[in-house]
């Protein structure tokens, strides 16, 4: 005999199957939340970091950089101050020519205009290309803040969702909430001389400012697990017995007096930096690059003393079976160990000149430059100017990519060489994979 049943009528499921589906439903709907809210910040990183990649390119393409300005700063001023009342021509133009000065200005007023010609890029790529995702993201995405310094933000993400249909280009400055909203160095960018707004600009204003208030929880998304309201986090008593919470953490509540503790801590730990980085060779300081303080990687611990029963019994109960192959198969049978980070075979075409033909920095720069490359990339020379890199990387969002390594890689690279008063010329591209270059 036939049910008449349908396979959605609550009388097939009891009680207990009814809220296990629905918590179920409730943490898939917090997971794809939580991923829609990753695309974005993705997203919006991507537009901004390929966009500085591209531009820096292009201005390292369009202008001769100029090599040791602190030195011909150094020597410039000390020429000045023994002679303040010669001229220009027999004081300075002996030291750097009229054609170094003329490059050194054209490289200043590229970089000047970096922001600008990023934001243009940006802009170009958002409006051909993303932007037709974001009809669909605003749309299940909702937002909020617990912070009124960041509600002028919601307003502009409601203003947008309101036009999404208008085909208009420009509105009107009072239209649109301006302020907390266009940074400074966008506004020229955003705002014609008419005191227009461009709408496509100004939505990608609103996306990358929405991006770093997510990171930072200021504004935070309905119906999300990590991106979840912050307050949320707190006990439900927290404002009842907040003292008691803060004296279980052996916290104090005030402010102030925990900002002072810790900018006390910084200082004391600084200046022991301080004091002691002249003396440690296992640390050294860069003049380029985001992280500006390298630290060379700790020797592999000594083998504790009962690793060797376990190897014997080991070897003992399986004879042709070593203790790695079990913990590595344990491992990949439970999932207890993380996925292995993901890296890239690198060929690295590496080529080092001093600056003039008296300069004798050629050789150390090359051997400390190996050192590194031997020390951090599991490094491989292949001829007398090649080498195979091995480049760990991170996948994540907001994870140090392959494309960030290997800047940094350049960049520690021309710090060594123009602490040795050379210059460098590099061709890096990936083996295997995609075979990109940089």
């Amino acid at each position: 005999m036939q049910s008449n049943s349908r396979p959605d009528d609550p009388q097939l499921f009891h009680a207990p199957q009814i809220g296990l589906y629905a918590i179920y439903l409730l943490f898939r709907e917090a997971q794809l939340t939580d991923a829609m809210v990753d695309l974005l910040i993705e997203t919006v990183h991507k537009i901004g970091t390929r966009s500085k990649r591209k531009v820096v390119s292009d201005i390292a393409k369009d202008i001769e950089r100029v090599y040791g300005k602190e030195r011909l700063l150094v020597e410039i001023a000390s020429a000045s101050i023994e002679e303040p009342s010669g001229r220009v021509c027999d004081v300075i133009f002996p030291i750097v020519g009229k054609d170094k000065l003329a490059a050194i200005v054209k490289e200043s007023q590229a970089k000047g205009a970096l922001d600008r010609r990023i934001y243009k890029v940006m802009r170009s790529s958002w409006a051909n290309h993303y932007r037709r995702m974001l009809p669909s993201l605003l749309s299940v995405l909702e937002f909020r803040s617990n912070n009124t310094m960041w509600r002028p933000v919601l307003a502009a993400l409601d203003w947008i969702r309101s036009k999404m249909d208008d085909g208009c280009r420009f509105v009107p400055v009072q239209d649109v909430p301006i302020d907390e909203v266009i940074p400074a160095r966008w506004r020229s960018s955003v705002i014609d001389d008419d005191g227009r707004v461009n709408r496509i600009s100004y939505e990608l204003c609103v996306l990358t400012l929405l991006r770093d208030r997510i990171r930072s929880k200021e504004i935070w998304v309905v119906g999300a697990d990590r991106y979840r309201n912050p307050d949320d986090d707190l006990p439900k008593d927290f404002e009842i017995r907040r003292d008691a919470y803060y004296s279980g953490l052996n916290l104090t509540p005030d402010a102030r007096t925990f900002t002072s503790a810790i900018c006390s801590e910084l200082e004391r730990e600084l200046l022991l930096l301080n004091a002691n980085i002249p003396d440690n060779d296992k640390v050294r300081l860069l003049w380029r690059g985001e992280n500006r303080i390298s630290i060379t990687p700790f020797k592999p611990a000594p083998e504790p003393k009962g690793l060797d029963a376990i190897k014997g019994e080991i070897g003992g109960r399986w004879p042709m079976t070593g203790l790695l192959d079990v913990l590595k198969e344990a491992a990949l049978d439970t999932g207890f160990l993380p996925e292995k980070p993901p890296s890239a075979a690198i060929a690295l075409h590496l080529i080092i000149e001093n600056f003039n033909k008296h300069g004798r920095g050629r050789k150390p720069a090359r051997e400390r430059i190996e050192a590194m490359l031997k020390r951090d990339y599991q490094m491989q020379k292949t001829g007398n100017c090649d080498y195979t890199l091995t480049i760990t990387y991170d996948r994540e969002p907001d994870g140090v990519s392959l494309d960030d390594e290997i800047e940094n890689l350049q960049t520690e690279m021309f710090n060594i060489a123009e602490s040795y008063r050379c210059s460098i010329e590099v061709d890096i591209h990936e083996i295997d994979g995609d075979e990109r270059s940089w």
